[in-house]
């Protein structure tokens, strides 16, 4: 095993060099072997990427006195570009020119090296004024830019022959002179884009969504060879009708980047939360800015809400007064709470009850019948939390047990708080005796008394709607509320907003 892996060590070393080499006479203008570089056992492309490694890459060759009028014997571009040569021409488009006449051909744009070597600018000069005469064209690249398309291609020529005539300038017309003959081959690379590309958008699992990793595979040219490379990709997001930018990262060569970013919402029963990203590469010594194509995804709020802790109850004449602690979860939406004949909850169910607040009053509820009570909480993206334990509610087996009364003298704090303009305050108490709750303002005068009399043991509930014992609004501020019995008393803050 040892062997083998030191072998494959020394093959690698010994490929990344070649290709190394063959990538700078790519960008230097100088002819390859595509065939070993695109399709290799070296794997050239997954380290330094060229236009030839594209998909679309094609070989074209043209016979030699082939007929040039015969549209199977030109390199078909689009429908408004396509090349090919004559006899003693050199290349132009044949579907919008009868032959070479001069400058590049028809509908394109022409240079004599790659793309994106050195600088994007495509010069309006024909391919003769370019590489200068065609008999120094096999072992050399050139590009040219399809006007139409907008898009950008690679020419790696392998050969060039006269054909008929003596050949310009100065050639022997033995098809291996330097004149505008008619036989040539080449290389041509698909489409060029040197834009990253975002892979897939996958939701970011066990949060509480918001969140998603962009997987960008990198731009052609972010390697450390390119002589400019790519300096830093930028993430934006779509909020329409803007694109908004939420971060940059520097371009380090790595062949796939993971970025991790924020959605507008979670996907969810009420809404897909499907979000646009796009990748900006960006150049600023020769001022490249491809853009990639806008990937979609989504995220999802992966964690239900907890369960509602302390869930019990208080018989009230024929009624049946539930209660729990509020949870804490930021994203909590609602409670529901079931209400069965079936301890399972399989049958003889009765209407869930959805609610807000932490405590509900069964009013219908019917002397002597047992049912079930359990309660569960949702969140804003459906997640149900586990359910509670089962109440088991029956009024004859309720008067003769103290299972369900408070063990301890305790004031909750009030819910919701802030509060604007209504408050629930909770409070347990696990004596019979008389019961005084008063509110009082930051400086300790009394604002109102919202009960004094006698109450049986068990867990109660007061609202205050923000009004004095005049019946006015009281302004919004920081309040106490004292709870206060014959053996204890307890207080606690309360903020009113406006």
């Amino acid at each position: 095993m040892l062997r083998i892996l030191l072998i494959l060590l020394i093959i690698n070393s010994l490929s990344y060099p070649q290709c190394l080499e063959m990538y700078q006479n790519h960008i230097n203008g100088q002819g390859i072997d595509v065939l070993e570089y695109a399709y290799g056992e070296d794997n050239c492309c997954d380290e330094l990427p060229i236009s030839f490694c594209n998909e679309g890459t094609v070989y074209y060759q043209k016979e030699d006195y082939a007929d040039p009028t015969d549209s199977d014997n030109w390199d078909i571009i689009s429908d408004d570009v396509a090349l090919m040569r004559g006899n003693n021409q050199a290349i132009y488009n044949p579907i919008t020119e009868n032959s070479y006449i001069s400058g590049s051909p028809s509908n394109t744009l022409w240079r004599g090296r790659p793309s994106f070597a050195y600088v994007s600018e495509y010069l309006a000069v024909g391919v003769f004024n370019i590489i200068y005469v065609p008999k120094f064209l096999p072992g050399t690249v050139g590009s040219f830019y399809s006007i139409p398309d907008q898009k950008y291609y690679d020419i790696n020529f392998t050969s060039w022959t006269s054909g008929n005539g003596t050949g310009w300038p100065g050639g022997g017309g033995d098809g291996d002179g330097g004149g505008g003959g008619g036989g040539v081959s080449y290389w041509r690379s698909g489409p060029i884009d040197v834009s990253p590309n975002i892979i897939s958008i996958q939701d970011i699992s066990d949060d509480q969504g918001g969140r998603v990793y962009l997987e960008i595979n990198r731009s052609m040219i972010d390697v450390d060879a390119h002589p400019h490379g790519i300096d830093s990709y930028t993430i934006q997001r779509f909020d329409d009708p803007n694109w908004v930018n939420l971060g940059s990262f520097g371009g380090l060569g790595e062949k796939v980047y993971y970025y991790e970013a924020l959605t507008l919402s979670d996907s969810s029963d009420q809404h897909n939360g499907m979000t646009g990203f796009r990748v900006i590469a960006q150049n600023y010594e020769i001022d490249i800015n491809p853009v990639s194509i806008v990937g979609y995804g989504y995220s999802i709020d992966n964690l239900a809400p907890n369960t509602p802790a302390n869930f019990n109850f208080t018989l009230n004449q024929n009624s049946v007064q539930l209660r729990w602690d509020h949870i804490s979860d930021s994203d909590f939406n609602y409670y529901e709470i079931d209400k069965s004949a079936d301890p399972l909850f399989e049958t003889d169910q009765y209407e869930s009850i959805v609610t807000t607040n932490n405590l509900h009053s069964d009013l219908e509820y019917l002397e002597s019948v047992t049912v079930y009570y359990r309660i569960s909480a949702f969140d804003h993206a459906g997640n149900r939390g586990p359910y509670s334990e089962t109440l088991i509610v029956n009024s004859s087996l309720y008067a003769h047990s103290n299972n369900y009364l408070p063990k301890e003298f305790m004031l909750h704090q009030n819910y919701p708080n802030p509060f604007n303009p209504s408050t629930a305050i909770n409070y347990e108490l696990p004596f019979d005796g008389i019961v005084k709750v008063s509110i009082y303002d930051a400086k300790g005068k009394l604002v109102k008394t919202l009960l004094n009399r006698h109450q049986t043991a068990g867990f109660k509930t007061l609202a205050w709607n923000s009004l004095d014992r005049n019946g006015n609004a009281v302004s919004a501020g920081l309040y106490f509320c004292r709870l206060t019995t014959n053996e204890s008393q307890q207080s606690m803050k309360m903020v009113l907003l406006k």
